[in-house]
């Protein structure tokens, strides 16, 4: 009985401790997966991995950096400012917030089994609104097996109770199901970093316990529902990057407890609400990348706690609240892009821990950068690019701290301090760009900043040279003086120093001298030098075939002169060469064909390069540019080019090539601009053909070559066509019907000086040519009329027709081209934004001028030299902004239009060589512009308009003589009381009367003057001088056989 008794607590005890071994073991299975980590890895909208403490400082950096907008950014990091620890210890706080919440007692329920079937419910329901799952993460998600054990990403507390769902950055693609409020005890809901659509669930709101929600990172959209103010245990709220739409709601004030709030990268509307100054507890604050306005809310100043406000790139206007000053934990304050108005306020002085100030692109944000913020000393980058400010505080040279300092764009004046080489914790100083104007010499106290990486100085107005110093920066790798006009003297051989170098930028300055060469053989890390437009002159010194890193090398616009290096070949990373503009001579060197990355510029254009293009150019197969013109090279040129496949301009223009163009030229796919011109090629222009495989082309330019033949292109195949030119060649034949056939992009065409004949197309649609601006068919043998489609073309503004033997009256539509009436005060004329840069030989007072551009006031209209009939219409009064006018040598009749007096633009009329008659409209002696104006071989009459004053005063009797006898006015010395005479109608074809001209020219009194004048001092001369009478009357010369002649006046003395 005893010995029963006894055994029975000795049975009772072997139970119990199994049971705690069991139950043990049961709890480790069941708290495994609550070791929620909130360091687990999140994904960036661009692919990259990074940790949720990163995560926030990462987010923000990096599109800080694209937000910037300069490329300095894109070179190189910025130091990293926050504090990792900092963010580990916020991390361990949520960790720690996060497993008391899981063994809280509060979280146990008696019907605890009822609520697992409900949590089971919820999740196989998450699971099935779930779409897309290529990690195949929610396999383990089964009805037989337990949710807290084996399911990735749940988390349960002791009940068993789901309190915790972590899957970022897992791929998943689909939509937060309503059945997610279901979770009753569900305290942490991490999503992030997904493709989740949709709207947030309504229902959500009823996850009381909720003090995690992280949906960052997705493809929500809606509103973001004011039911999250319910949520009053919510510490953390991440929306950012999302599509979330309407304003911000003021109900989340309510979640007193809330610590972090963010969401940036939005579509948020509205103004940053005044009732977020209740969120005593809050510490970061991000609401960048919206779309908010209105003014920043002075209750923000009352967050004591806050450590961290970013609203970025919004449209907040007015100027900052001084209350800010109150929040001395502020560490980063981010209020840049955004229209902000006024001065620092002084309270920002008291900002003891801040360390970050970014306030650029807030243009009208100014004044003088003040002393006050020397009392943050803590201060490590200060960012105020882009604003208004004049001056800066000579307290801002003696902060120690400060690290990054950028001021670039702004209305800085005066000079740079030798106290700037105080602040020796700069690694970062930019001061560059449009807006500062900088002058004086550049401090060479700026080689005492040792800790200097970058140093921006662009586009200032700093004179003398470069300081040596400079030299003595041993961590610099971004040094960027370009656009100093006033910069001058060498380069200081002390550069070479610069090991770490990376980016040297020298461009646009009044640089003398050789290149140094210390700076190919000690900079070793180089990866962009641009020297351009300078004065440099000498070879391209030794050492270039040691930068193996050397991506872009602009050395254009200078005089250098020796042959372009070999060993540039060896510069195997280089993608950009840039040579132009300079002295070189020799041969293009084989080797460059060896760059295996080159895939952006090859220009080696305007030198005096020799020999031919060597055949393994071929070989560069990624090269986008090839520009080789204005050189003296010869040959042909090679098939190998077809290679090229990614050209997409080639440009070998005004050489001495010859032969055919070749057709494997027809292979460059991505081709848009073709330029051959100005060589000597031949061969028949059938060759074209080939390039109508080219559907990307742009440009194609072959004037002045020797090309012959029929032009049988056909434009329907060259859709992506806008500039065609084949003037100064010997082709035949009429121009192609299938000219604006179809729709197509043309812009320029050129068929001008060549032996083209027949009729100008007539079965054209004028909307197919409607970007059409300038047509010149000039100098051929083209016939019939001018097609009335011409008059319906809106946007021509040059056009001519001259030296053809077209016929028939003018059509009188020509009065509707609407790019005739773009005035040079029109917006669209002062803008620029419609300059057509390209190249058009227009003649002007006679002579033929290369136009390097077209401005679209630029408006020339050339009939000139044909065989049209009739009267000039009226209605080209109309083409006010009309300047250039030339209707000479045709068989024109009838009056000058009067209304030709309302195109004040007009520079050149020229209306002669036809049978005009009446009188010169008074009109046009008010067009102040008009500088050549010629009326003469007409019919006209009457007396000269405004004679003797205004322009008309400055033109010459050329102007109105020869022809019209009937005009009369003090510049043709002709007075108008005798009654006008009328010459008899001439046909252009005939000669004019020689006495005509002869009397119309001279004053018929003044010529028999003269004459008698002339005749009587002949007289006088040879009866007072005898040298003259022998000159001209020979005396008698003794004959042989000693016979005298009696020929001459007078007989010799004996």
């Amino acid at each position: 009985m005893h010995c029963t008794m006894a055994a029975v607590p000795s049975s009772l005890v072997t139970a119990l401790f199994l049971l705690m071994l069991l139950t043990r073991l049961v709890l480790s299975h069941t708290l495994a997966p609550l070791n929620v980590d909130l360091t687990e890895w999140k994904i960036l909208p661009t692919g990259e991995r990074v940790s949720c403490p990163e995560k926030r400082r990462r987010i923000h950096m990096e599109h800080w950096r694209t937000q910037r907008g300069f490329d300095a950014l894109n070179q190189h990091r910025r130091e990293d400012l926050h504090s990792t620890e900092y963010y580990q210890l916020q991390d361990v706080k949520f960790n720690e917030n996060f497993k008391d919440i899981r063994s809280s007692g509060k979280l146990i329920d008696s019907n605890s089994s009822a609520l697992q079937e409900q949590d089971v419910t919820a999740l196989l329901a998450f699971k099935q609104s779930i779409e897309i799952d290529p990690l195949r993460v929610l396999a383990s998600w089964t009805k037989n097996s337990d949710h807290c054990r084996t399911w990735t990403g749940v988390t349960c507390n002791k009940k068993h109770q789901v309190v915790g769902i972590n899957l970022p950055g897992l791929q998943l693609n689909g939509t937060i199901p309503p059945a997610i409020g279901d979770l009753a005890y569900l305290s942490y809901l991490n999503l992030s970093s997904n493709n989740f659509s949709g709207e947030i669930p309504l229902q959500l709101m009823h996850c009381h316990n909720l003090s995690t929600l992280d949906l960052s990172v997705n493809q929500l959209r809606g509103q973001v529902p004011p039911g999250l103010g319910k949520l009053s245990q919510l510490k953390i709220l991440w929306l950012s990057y999302n599509n979330f739409s309407g304003s911000i709601p003021e109900s989340l004030a309510k979640c007193n407890n809330l610590n972090f709030l963010a969401l940036s990268h939005n579509n948020l509307i509205g103004s940053v609400p005044a009732t977020f100054g209740e969120l005593k507890q809050l510490q970061e604050l991000w609401l960048e990348n919206n779309k908010l306005a209105g003014s920043i809310p002075a209750e923000l100043g009352l967050l004591n706690q806050l450590q961290l406000l970013v609203l970025k790139n919004n449209n907040l206007t007015g100027p900052m609240p001084p209350s800010l000053g109150n929040c001395t934990s502020l560490v980063i304050l981010l209020l840049g892009y955004n229209e902000l108005t006024g001065a620092i306020p002084v309270e920002f002085g008291h900002l003891s821990q801040i360390q970050e100030i970014g306030l650029e692109y807030n243009w009208a944000l100014g004044g003088p950068v003040p002393g006050f913020l020397s009392n943050c000393s803590q201060l490590q980058i200060l960012f105020l690019g882009a604003c208004n400010f004049t001056s800066i505080a000579p307290e801002i040279w003696s902060m120690k701290s400060l690290g990054q300092l950028a001021l670039f764009s702004n209305s800085l004046t005066a000079e740079l301090p030798l106290e700037v080489g105080n602040c020796t914790a700069l690694r970062w100083l930019d001061l560059g760009w449009s807006q500062n104007n900088l002058t004086g010499s550049i401090p060479r106290t700026l080689g005492k900043l040792k800790n200097l990486a970058t140093l921006s100085l662009i586009q200032n107005s700093f004179t003398g040279g470069i300081p040596s110093e400079l030299g003595s920066l041993p961590q610099l790798t971004t040094l960027w003086l370009a656009r100093n006009y006033e910069l001058g003297g060498p380069i200081p051989e002390e550069l070479g120093n610069l090991s770490q170098l990376q980016s040297l930028d020298l461009g646009f300055c009044n640089l003398e001298g050789s290149i140094p060469g210390e700076i190919f053989k000690g900079c070793a890390s180089l990866v962009k030098v641009t020297m351009y437009s300078n004065s440099l002159v000498g070879d391209i010194p030794d050492g270039l075939e040691r930068l193996q890193d050397l991506q872009i090398l602009y050395l254009q616009n200078n005089k250098l002169t020796g042959n372009i290096p070999s060993g540039i070949g060896n510069c195997s990373n280089l993608t950009d060469l840039v040579l132009s503009n300079n002295n070189f001579s020799g041969i293009i060197p084989v080797s460059l064909s060896k760059l295996p990355n080159l895939r952006v510029n090859l220009d080696l254009s305007m030198n005096n390069l020799t020999g031919s293009i060597p055949w393994e150019f071929g070989n560069l197969t990624g090269v986008q540019t090839l520009k080789l013109s204005t050189n003296k090279l010869a040959g042909t040129i090679p098939d190998t080019l077809g290679s090229c496949t990614s050209l997409q301009l080639l440009d070998l223009s005004s050489n001495g090539f010859v032969g055919e163009v070749p057709l494997s030229l027809g292979n460059l796919s991505n081709l848009a601009s073709l330029d051959l011109s100005n060589n000597s090629l031949t061969g028949s222009v059938l060759a074209l053909s080939s390039l109508q495989g080219c559907t990307m082309l742009e440009t194609l330019r072959l004037e002045m070559n020797k090309l012959f033949g029929s032009l049988q292109l056909d434009f329907g195949k060259l859709q992506s066509l806008k500039y065609f030119s084949v003037a100064n060649n010997n082709l035949t034949g009429t121009i192609p019907s299938s000219f604006g056939s179809s729709n197509s992009s043309l812009v320029l065409v050129d068929l001008s000086w060549n032996q083209l004949t027949g009729v100008i197309p007539q079965q054209v649609q004028s909307v197919h040519l409607r970007s059409l601006r300038v047509l010149t068919l000039a100098h051929n043998l083209l016939n019939g009329s001018i097609p009335s489609w011409i008059g319906s073309l809106k946007s021509l503004q040059v056009l001519i027709l001259s030296h053809n033997s077209l016929q028939g009256p003018i059509p009188r539509n020509l009065a509707d081209l609407d790019g005739f009436k773009v005035t040079s005060n029109s917006s669209a004329s002062k803008s620029g934004a419609f300059t057509l840069n390209q190249r058009v030989n227009l003649t002007l007072r006679g002579e033929s001028q290369e136009y390097a551009y077209v401005l679209v006031a630029t408006t020339f209209f050339d009939l000139s030299s044909n065989a049209l009939t009739g009267e000039i219409p009226r209605d080209l009064g109309k083409l006010i902004a009309l300047r250039y006018l030339t209707l000479s040598n045709n068989s024109l009749e009838g009056e000058i239009p009067p209304n030709l007096g309302s195109l004040w633009e007009l520079e050149t009329l020229d209306l002669s060589q036809n049978t005009l008659r009446g009188t010169i409209p008074s009109g046009l002696a008010h067009i102040s512009s008009l500088n050549t104006f010629n009326v003469s071989f007409n019919n006209l009459q009457g007396l000269i308009p405004a004679d003797g004053r205004g322009q008309f005063a400055t033109f010459d009797i050329s102007s109105y003589l020869p022809g019209n006898p009937g005009l009369c006015g003090d510049v043709i010395k002709r007075p108008c009381s005798s009654p006008p005479q009328q010459l008899q109608p001439r046909n252009s074809s005939q000669k004019d009367d020689h006495w005509t001209l002869f009397t119309d020219a001279i004053s018929i009194p003044g010529f028999w003057v003269g004459m008698t004048i002339g005749f009587c001092s002949v007289i006088f001369v040879f009866i007072s001088w005898a040298p003259a009478r022998s000159f001209v009357f020979h005396p008698k010369k003794r004959l042989a056989g000693g016979v005298h002649s009696h020929y001459g006046a007078y007989k010799t003395r004996s």
